[in-house]
């Protein structure tokens, strides 16, 4: 489905041109939740690994 989202994001990109903002933010919003999770095996990878690395501090 993700690919259909991508497809109809691109046609109204294209013909709202200045107004793509406002006028397809609707599809931005659906492609964006179509899209998440996917890809570079993060379903294997327990939560805490998605962040961004943490800096430990040593004791001096």
């Amino acid at each position: 489905t993700a690919k259909i989202i991508r497809d109809r994001l691109r046609w109204c990109y294209r013909i709202e041109g200045v107004n793509h903002h406002q006028k397809c933010r609707h599809l931005v919003d659906q492609y964006l939740e179509a899209t998440r999770g996917v890809g570079w095996g993060k379903d294997a990878r327990p939560p805490e690994l998605h962040d961004p690395k943490k800096v430990v501090e040593a004791d001096e």
